[in-house]
């Protein structure tokens, strides 16, 4: 049995070539497919992400050569500002504004894109 998170966004999938190297691994056949939902992310997730990944992003970024990064929080805003700026269109004007998802309301299935997308 094997099983995969993924995430649906105005009737979309949002990781579309997860979903398709899932279903590419699996010989032909029949198969079960049940989804039920995930709620936010869990007290693991959070423990790998401030100890491991922001421990890495840090010591990475600092070797590349950007020596203003001092700090995991630093680190944390820059893999925030590069994968989860969000964008809020007005129907009206067309105008848009950008903004940035906090971590802490992530579901567990978008902490784990985020984490790979990271990665």
């Amino acid at each position: 049995m094997s099983e995969t998170i993924f995430s649906i966004k105005d009737g979309q999938i949002t990781a579309k070539n997860k979903m398709r190297k899932f279903f590419e691994e699996h010989e032909p056949g029949t198969y079960l497919l049940v989804s039920k939902p995930i709620k936010r992310r869990s007290l693991s997730q959070n423990v790998y992400f401030h100890s491991v990944v922001l421990d890495y992003v840090l010591h990475g970024l600092r070797d590349l050569g950007f020596d203003e990064i001092r700090t995991k929080e630093d680190a944390k805003l820059l893999v925030k500002y590069k994968f989860l700026r969000k964008q809020i269109t007005n129907k009206e004007t067309g105008e848009m504004i950008e903004y940035i998802q906090e971590t802490h309301k992530l579901t567990k299935s978008e902490m784990m894109e985020f984490i790979e997308n990271i990665q």
